[in-house]
């Protein structure tokens, strides 16, 4: 379970959106958008 809410953690700091929004998401879209936001860290973005 922690491991679940580091990823929702992840994706709302990293994207901007509101856990209770993540909350309805299907685990396939979930680990869509980690795998977007890991993409995009080894790709070199920032968040400002």
């Amino acid at each position: 379970m922690e491991a679940l809410n580091n990823a929702i953690a992840d994706i709302v700091w990293w994207f901007g959106f509101s856990a209770e929004e993540i909350d309805g998401w299907t685990l396939k879209e979930l680990d869509d958008w980690l795998g977007q936001a890991n993409r995009q860290v080894k790709a070199g973005y920032v968040r400002t």
